[in-house]
């Protein structure tokens, strides 16, 4: 039996654990269109009724079923259509579990270098997209020293990782196509020394990113982005600029 806990233990941690803290914001939300997205997600359901029921939980199967589904507000959303591009790059931004946020290095080796690394990011609750991207690093990651010595950065962003089918590896479709949107933010990172902007930036992430509330190994620092210039590619014809004003003033609901 502990072989058989560990086993179903192993398969519960690989759920997506945000589904957690959305619980109570998303059960109304519908599910994903797509044939491929609806069977995932229904082998999670099982997963995590399983692990529950066997695990003696006080949750109730149905409940355990919700909270599953729960997790498809943030996985199935359509993508605003082509031509709004102030919404679909809120929307990227908003879906967005990372991103690559590019520095100018302050290493010595690499110094005045463009330094890319992936990083989690959020804009906010699942059902409040602010709009800016805000990070959660180590004082001594490379992305925290940069920002530091130059506050100069770009964010970009693939729809690839969302899963839609515009973006799959098949004959008809490849992350490359200008039909899987991706975007790029210009602008500056700032290290959120106020309380009242740690407390949002900790709303914006943690509630995503749970895992973070365990990361005590070093000292970490919030980050907020001062957002300069947007470039999104949706479609064919090459990148278009979007006002930043236009893009503040989008409304995901």
């Amino acid at each position: 039996m502990d072989f058989m806990a560990s086993v179903i233990q192993s398969e519960f941690l690989g759920v997506d654990l945000r589904c957690f803290s959305l619980l109570s914001e998303s059960l109304l939300q519908p599910l994903p269109q797509e044939e491929r997205e609806k069977q995932h997600y229904t082998a999670r359901i099982l997963q995590l009724t399983l692990a529950i029921f066997l695990e003696n939980t006080m949750i109730s199967l149905v409940t355990a079923t919700l909270l599953l589904l729960s997790c498809t507000v943030i996985k199935g959303a359509d993508p605003p259509p082509h031509g709004e591009l102030a919404k679909r790059a809120r929307y990227i931004v908003h879906k967005a579990d990372w991103c690559i946020i590019t520095t100018f290095s302050s290493t010595e080796v690499l110094l005045g270098q463009p330094f890319p690394n992936p990083a989690s990011v959020s804009d906010g609750p699942v059902n409040n997209s602010s709009g800016i991207p805000y990070m959660y690093q180590p004082t001594v990651s490379y992305v925290t020293k940069d920002v530091f010595n130059d506050s100069r950065v770009t964010l970009t962003f693939s729809e690839a990782q969302f899963g839609l089918k515009e973006c799959l590896l098949t004959k008809e479709s490849d992350p490359e196509s200008p039909l899987c949107a991706r975007l790029m933010i210009k602008g500056n990172m700032h290290l959120v020394t106020d309380a009242a902007e740690n407390a949002t930036a900790r709303a914006a992430l943690f509630p995503r990113h749970p895992n973070m509330v365990t990361w005590g190994f070093h000292e970490y620092t919030f980050l907020k982005m001062d957002i300069k210039q947007i470039l999104l590619l949706d479609y064919f014809g090459g990148y278009s600029y979007v006002s930043v004003d236009d893009y503040f003033k989008a409304n995901l609901n």
